[in-house]
């Protein structure tokens, strides 16, 4: 399943000295006893922070993680309305939504490190099929992807996973997928 293609083990351990993350717990990189049978009412260790989350494959992803025990960071600038279908994809405080402004957020380096720091994997599937007045392709494709890449560097993230799209490449026909 999805953990073995991100090489991480369902049965991660987690135990008593947990440092502080987000908004609860943060377990990368504890080592002691496992918590829990596995699935989504244990600790597998694993922290994942989702880019993307609500969109069209956002919620198959967030709920495989959600089943291995995960603690999964949404960011989202949709506000609780449009996310709240992600809270019931894990146990009680799993599902951390972390808001963000829509203007800056992409923008701002220090922001996203933020939000991979206490991550061991980090899921990026932000994409759009029209440019917007707040993001162009290049800028939402290519630099984007380049900051949560060198952010999830300077934190050592262990993982990192780029969803792009379906035909994405420099001969494509499409600006948008072009720029994928």
């Amino acid at each position: 399943g999805l953990a073995a293609a991100l090489g991480l083990a369902r049965s991660a351990r987690a135990g008593p000295g947990l440092s502080r993350g987000l908004s609860g717990l943060a377990l990368r990189g504890v080592d002691g006893v496992k918590a829990g049978p596995g699935g989504r009412s244990s600790v597998s260790g694993v922290t994942v922070t989702i880019f993307g989350a609500t969109g069209f494959l956002g919620r198959y992803v967030c709920n495989e993680f959600g089943k291995m025990g995960s603690r999964v960071v949404l960011p989202t600038r949709c506000g609780d309305t449009s996310a709240q279908h992600l809270r019931v994809m894990g146990d009680l405080g799993q599902m951390v939504l972390e808001e963000y402004d829509d203007g800056t957020f992409l923008r701002d380096e220090a922001e996203v490190t933020r939000l991979v720091e206490r991550s061991n994997v980090v899921v990026n599937m932000i994409g759009r099929d029209v440019e917007t007045g707040n993001y162009g392709f290049e800028e939402l494709n290519v630099a984007f992807p380049e900051t949560i890449a060198k952010a999830c560097q300077a934190a050592g993230v262990q993982r990192l996973l780029h969803v792009s799209a379906l035909g994405a490449g420099p001969e494509a026909a499409s600006r948008n997928l072009r720029t994928r």
